[in-house]
């Protein structure tokens, strides 16, 4: 299979000159598709690449419906919008509802015996503390991941569906709404648009952006979060820290090998399930390392999370956490 570097491949690299390009190149292929009217009808995502899986049929399910949802959010991304507020920062319009029962109703369709828990209909039965996660297969969505963005019309936001068994995730699909296509199924690597993803396994902070995200948390514990981020650059001398308002895009972007990596929930509540189970899962897959912010396990119903290129990267960010989460 043809290998996707991310940022670093080595210009003599056939692929070099879509990958290193890669951003712009999908910015200018969202306006033009958007302004002329068009629809994005030459997204690939193969799914024979995982074939004796045993998850066939669910990746290939996922993977429409995470192109179907992001085909909607750019329908809709510069029109007006109807937006309610669950929280100060936390926003939900009426394509996040939309797009939840769009996809359980077809995952419902298609896998009658499954669970599904998304971010909408958990809000509405209370939040994440009335939901039952079992070993029975289980779909995790964000029908919306970037809603802050999707709403200002910034086309950093995506559809993300996970499918956990025995608690673990086992597949994964992304769809954004440039038209990139991320896919993962645990045991059988990672995909964008195709090409498998690999990380840089031999970087430093140093050699890399950084991302984090603040997220909706408007308390004095935020101090700790600017704390982490300055001393990625004092500290870390990485290049930049970035917040692109997805951690679903966050992730998938340290699996492409575009971001060294991204860390949330240093000042307190970071993501839900639903924002890191199939980026997780495809990070990983690409070759990256996960944990908590702590250097524990992660745990798909913590409020943390770190995943980075490589183990010396995750390992120099968990040196510099850890006198900042000391801290009261």
């Amino acid at each position: 299979d043809a290998e996707y570097m991310g940022g670093r491949t080595p210009m003599h690299s056939k692929t070099w000159p879509t990958l290193a390009g890669a951003s712009a190149l999908l910015a200018l292929g969202y306006v033009i598709g958007y302004h002329g009217k068009k629809k994005n009808n030459n997204i690939q995502a193969p799914t024979h690449v995982f074939r004796g899986s045993g998850y066939e049929k669910e990746i290939a399910v996922a993977t429409r419906l995470a192109i179907q949802g992001a085909a909607a959010i750019r329908d809709a991304i510069h029109r007006q919008k109807v937006v309610q507020f669950k929280a100060v920062a936390d926003l939900v319009t009426e394509t996040d509802k939309s797009n939840e029962e769009m996809i359980f109703a077809e995952l419902r369709r298609q896998f009658p015996s499954h669970r599904f828990i998304g971010e909408e209909s958990t809000a509405e039965q209370g939040g994440l503390s009335t939901v039952q996660f079992t070993d029975e297969p289980t779909w995790i969505v964000d029908p919306v991941d970037g809603t802050t963005n999707f709403f200002h019309g910034i086309p950093l936001c995506c559809t993300s569906i996970a499918l956990c068994v025995n608690k673990q995730v086992v597949v994964g699909a992304v769809c954004d709404a440039m038209g990139e296509v991320f896919q993962a199924v645990r045991g059988y690597g990672a995909y964008g648009n195709g090409l498998r993803l690999q990380t840089d396994q031999n970087s430093k902070v140093q050699d890399n952006v950084i991302l984090t995200e603040w997220g909706t948390q408007r308390d004095p514990r935020l101090a700790r979060t600017v704390s982490a981020d300055q001393g990625m650059v004092q500290l870390g001398n990485c290049h930049c820290i970035r917040q692109l308002g997805s951690a679903v895009v966050d992730l998938c972007y340290v699996a492409a090998g575009r971001v060294g990596a991204v860390y949330c929930g240093v000042g307190g509540r970071g993501w839900y399930p639903w924002d890191y189970a199939a980026g997780c899962l495809i990070a990983e897959e690409a070759g990256g390392c996960a944990s908590q912010i702590t250097g524990a396990p992660v745990n798909l119903f913590g409020n943390n999370i770190l995943v980075a290129c490589n183990q010396q990267v995750k390992d120099e960010i968990l040196a510099i956490l850890k006198p900042i989460l000391a801290t009261v």
